[in-house]
């Protein structure tokens, strides 16, 4: 008789992410996402391959179902400026969930194993790449509409806001307080937005 897969893919791929989103990569074990995912060791290894190719498979669906919904109207052709201040301002609203003190899974998988793994390095970058992509495209925006001075850097402040998002998941992974996090974006901003 065939194996039958008595899971749900997409569960067991919600909970392996925060398992490792919690724990990162090197510290969880195929026991751990046996354990929430209810599915058995040669079940997950027949469906997703090897711990790896699971991670792989979790940064994908990290990015589609965490990332994408944070970024929001990010993700809109029309975005701009006040778009991105209106993205920050979200990260600081949702600074004390308790999957936001986990950080981000990009950037602690930058961390660490960007630098021994060819394949999750090309991820992580790729990933750093379309934000930094999304923050370029809304600022240009808001150069055309004369929101923001026409000498504005786009490209180069696009990569800070990049680094600005990234600094804030390791402040939200050492589990400094929310007004911390608030104080850092909001500074950040200041760039953009002088006061």
């Amino acid at each position: 008789m065939p194996w039958e897969k008595s899971f749900d893919e997409d569960q067991a791929l919600d909970a392996a992410m925060r398992v490792f989103w919690e724990k990162g990569y090197d510290a969880t074990s195929i026991a751990d996402i046996v354990a929430v995912t209810g599915a058995s060791r040669y079940g997950l290894y027949d469906l997703f391959g090897d711990k790896r190719a699971l991670f792989l498979r979790v940064l994908d669906r990290y990015l589609d179902i965490v990332i994408c919904g944070y970024l929001g109207d990010l993700l809109m052709e029309d975005a701009s400026a006040e778009t991105i201040r209106a993205y920050f301002e979200n990260l600081i609203s949702i600074a004390d969930k308790p999957e936001i003190r986990f950080g981000c899974l990009m950037c602690s998988t930058a961390i660490e194993l960007a630098a021994k793994d060819d394949l999750i390095r090309k991820k992580v970058h790729d990933y750093f790449d379309w934000l930094t992509s999304l923050f370029e495209r809304a600022l240009q925006n808001s150069v055309a509409r004369k929101d923001i001075p026409a000498s504005t850097k786009v490209r180069e402040l696009a990569l800070y806001l990049t680094g600005l998002v990234q600094g804030g998941a390791v402040f939200a992974r050492s589990a400094v307080s929310s007004l911390t996090i608030a104080t850092y974006f909001r500074t950040g901003l200041q760039v953009i937005f002088p006061t």
